[in-house]
Parts: C-alpha cells; structure tokens; sequence
C-alpha cells in the first residue's frame, strides 16, 4: 500500500542509476574473486543505497517497479554467496525456475551526475543539522546577539552560482599549476609568488593563503573538478525540488532559497557546492491541544502557533512532537462549537464529537502577540482545540 506508480521522482532516478553502479561493481568483484568486496558492494552499499531512497520518498512512497527491480537484482547479485536464501528470494517473486540458472542482470548506463546531486543533498542535510545540534550550545562573542532563546523554526539556504571574482583568479591559477595531474607538488611560495601579481587579488591576500590550502585538502581528497569554479548542474534547482525533506528532516516549519549575493561580504563563504543555512525563529503563540480518544497513550499538549497556520501545519508539528503519532497517520482537528459552555459539558465516550466541529483545511489560523491569543477566523480559542488520531467526521 505504500509503494506508488507512475512517473519517476529525482530520487527515483538516483536509485536506479545508484543500483546499476553497484550491479557493475559487484560482477567486476565477482569476475575477480574479491567475495568479500562482492559482498561489500552487492548487500551493505545496495543495502545503504535502499535505506536512503526510502527515508528520501518519506509520505510518498517509494516506487514499485523500481522496489521490485530491487529485490531481483539483489537476490541475483548474492546467490553465489547465499543461494538457498536467495532461491526462496526468488520463488516469493513469482520467478520460475532456479536463481542459479538466472541471468546475470544488465547494468544500464550510470548517471554520474545524478549521483552526484544526490550525495550533495545528503552532505549539506548532514552540514544543515550539525549547525542546527550546535545551535544551542554555541556561546555568543562579546558583543554578538545572544543565543536564540526558542529553537529555530525556519530557516534560509544561500547558495552560491560561482566563486567571488578573486577566488576565481585563485582557482584557475592552482588548475595552471597542477597542469592536469592531483599529484603534481604546488609549492605554497610559488603560489604566493604568482598570486603577488595578481591585480584582482590584492586587497585579499590575507585570505588567498587559507583558501589556497582549503583547495589544496580538496584536491589531495578528491580530483582536479573541485577548482571548477561553478558547479555543471543547478544547485538551486536540486535543493528547490528537495525542499521538503531538508524541512522534514530538520524539524522545521519551512525553508527559504537565497542567493549568496543577498548577504554582501557575508556571503563570501558561501562556494558553489557547500551552502550555508541561517536559521531564526518566528513568534509564536502556545494553545492546549487535548486528545479525547481512549487508549492512545496521548493526552494534553501544549503546541506553538504561528501566524497563518493551517490544519497541515499544526497536525505536522503535532506528529513532530507526539512520538505516538506515527508518520502518515491523518489527524484531525476540531473547535467547540459553542465556545463557553462546551469546555463545561461532561463528555461522554458513546458520542466523543458531541460539541464539536471539525476545523477544515481552508481555514487558517491568527495570533496576537500582545494578547497572548490564537482566533480562527473572528472565534478566540480559549479553550484549545481537541485532536483526533484517524478519519472521522464530527456528528
């Protein structure tokens, strides 16, 4: 019930190429005899590769072609190392005969640049929530703003279309140096040398040496690609169709895109492939959500409302906060229909919708920062809102 159909999704297209570089790599192993390294490539990296896919498609499922693909190439790609598993793999896929007589699976063509998004998105997520983790323990400088009081609710992601104009001077003077080989020895002096007569450079010097050496690292850990001075695919765009999970996955009510240009000076330490994240917190206001449902283990809850909210987003928040809310479960949300007296009504568990009236989608929600107070619509909610795990219509 949770895999889909239909057109494939970006993370749909990273699987697929994701699987056919490891089918390649695990018969190069295996043509070899490197089991161990067959083994390596074809179960824990297919394995790890499977485990980011599902936690990528989250609410939306993952697709069901591409799991069933899965489940055979994978079967096929550890028979020769666990075959009586493999071959009740294969009988639970509806395959006739043996796995053992089964053809080694194609590998298409490997999208490189694909992969390449993908782990972009997954290293800046990974910088996105150390940033976040260090947030509150971060001690402010003397005379820097203090901490933020409140954990953040959004966030701003800057990302640079190219390297300030004297970093390019930089990088294309290493690229010079290295004269297409990673291994080529760069003298730190004769990098110096060179960039003294650098025009462009000149009022950064105090910066060249330190960015020098940062490239450098990045060269020694990876190859020549990483001078370029602009990415060969939209960053933007990447981090634009992923908006959902960075919030997902940081725990936040939204994120903003931005270009590095927006922060002047500031945003010098913004580089093509290595964002940055500025989060902050928006006012808030605190209302009483009761769960009226017997034996769920979910009782009172004192939830944040923003200004503007909608049903989405405070059943999100509510799913965030109540780890007895599982993800995908609906919630609804209801308002007492006669506001002063309904609070007052003993309930009664044979009619728990008694009073109430269910908060639709269209509706939005307003706070009063002064007053302390959350309306919907012209109604002061006082007395909170009753919220309920499941469909349900109120009577």
């Amino acid at each position: 019930e949770t895999l889909r159909d239909g057109e494939d999704t970006f993370h749909d297209k990273v699987f697929g190429n994701e699987m056919h570089l490891k089918l390649g790599e695990t018969g190069d192993n295996y043509e070899k005899l490197l089991f161990k390294e067959a083994l390596k490539t074809g179960f824990f990296e297919m394995q790890g590769a499977r485990d980011k896919y599902r936690e990528l498609c989250g609410e939306m499922g993952m697709s069901k072609s591409l799991v069933l693909r899965y489940l055979e190439v994978q079967a096929i790609m550890l028979s020769p190392i666990c075959p009586h598993v493999c071959e009740h793999v294969w009988s639970l896929l509806g395959k006739e005969g043996s796995i053992l007589n089964a053809a080694w699976p194609g590998a298409g063509v490997v999208d490189m640049t694909v992969i390449q998004q993908s782990e972009y998105l997954m290293e800046a997520t990974r910088d996105f929530r150390l940033k976040l983790k260090n947030l509150g323990n971060a001690k402010p400088k003397k005379g820097a703003a203090p901490a933020l009081a409140t954990p953040p609710t959004h966030a701003t992601v800057y990302v640079a279309k190219c390297y300030p104009a004297w970093q390019c001077v930089v990088l294309d003077t290493l690229r010079e140096m290295y004269k297409g080989d990673k291994y080529t020895v760069v003298d730190n002096k004769a990098v110096s040398v060179e960039m003294g007569k650098k025009p462009e450079v000149k009022k950064f010097m105090k910066k060249v040496m330190p960015f020098v050496a940062f490239m450098k690292e990045k060269v020694a850990l990876g190859d020549l690609s990483v001078l370029d001075t602009s990415l060969p695919w939209d960053e933007m765009k990447v981090l634009s169709e992923n908006i959902s999970y960075i919030v997902t996955t940081l725990g936040l009510e939204g994120v903003d895109l931005a270009l590095s240009s927006d922060l002047g000076e500031k945003g010098e330490d913004c580089r093509p492939g290595a964002p940055i994240i500025a989060f902050r917190t928006e006012p808030s206001v605190t209302l009483q959500l009761t769960n009226n449902q017997p034996f769920t283990g979910l009782f009172n809850t004192a939830c944040p409302i923003l200004q503007g909210d909608t049903v989405k987003n405070i059943t999100r928040r509510l799913a965030r906060m109540e780890r007895n809310i599982k993800e995908g479960t609906p919630v609804s949300l209801y308002r007492w229909t006669d506001p002063v007296m309904g609070p007052r009504t003993m309930p009664d568990m044979k009619t728990p919708l008694a009073g109430l009236s269910q908060v639709m989608e269209k509706e939005s929600f307003t706070i009063n920062l002064e007053q302390n107070i959350v309306k919907l619509g012209e109604l002061t909610l006082e007395a909170g809102l009753i919220f309920r795990v499941g469909q349900e219509t109120a009577a």
